[in-house]
């Protein structure tokens, strides 16, 4: 055999598999020596918190691919800490806390300041000057004094398809002035 430079028909070579590893064959020109690779299997098992599934076969060209899925409430979360009470609070939000574990926190907000708000809005995002709509005047005073007690009243307000606030436009009619007028609340 003249590849393993043995001198005679019959392979002296000292050939071991290993760990995953088959050969079969005598090592002689009738029945050569073969290695191959053992197919291998992997199997998953899932846990009442984890849903584990693998694809592939476990070659070169389908790889074995492990994957999972968490199933976890809320309340399995071992570092989760809970408000005794309520352990869903509606005011807060998932987040960490000062000492790095998953909490319920109170929602993070901007340094006051640090939200710039464009034409007809004022606030700074913060909880105690939230961001609102700047009202041009206030119901029952100066210009909007002549209306009454009904706070309900007035000219509806939108977004338009720019995104822009506006207010229904001052009908050009008298016919689209009744109309109007006609519509509101009583």
């Amino acid at each position: 055999m003249a590849r393993c430079k043995c001198r005679s028909d019959i392979c002296g070579c000292d050939i071991r598999p290993g760990a995953g590893i088959r050969m079969s064959g005598a090592g002689t020109p009738s029945s050569p020596l073969y290695v191959e690779a053992v197919p291998t299997s992997l199997a998953v098992q899932d846990t009442p918190t984890l849903d584990l599934s693998v694809t592939g076969v476990g070659d070169e060209q389908t790889p074995y691919v492990l994957s999972g899925a968490a199933r976890v409430r809320f309340r399995d979360i071992v570092d989760l800490q809970h408000a005794p009470a309520d352990p869903y609070p509606p005011d807060k939000v998932l987040g960490v806390d000062h000492a790095g574990r998953i909490a319920f926190v109170d929602p993070t907000t901007v340094a006051p300041g640090a939200v710039h708000t464009g034409p007809g809005l004022v606030g700074d995002g913060s909880t105690q000057s939230p961001i609102a709509p700047s009202p041009s005047g206030q119901w029952g005073q100066g210009a909007l004094a002549d209306y009454g007690p009904d706070t309900t009243r007035g000219m509806p307000v939108y977004v338009d398809s720019a995104g822009t606030l506006r207010a229904q436009p001052f009908p050009k009619t008298y016919r689209q002035l009744r109309a109007l007028v006609s519509s509101l609340p009583s």
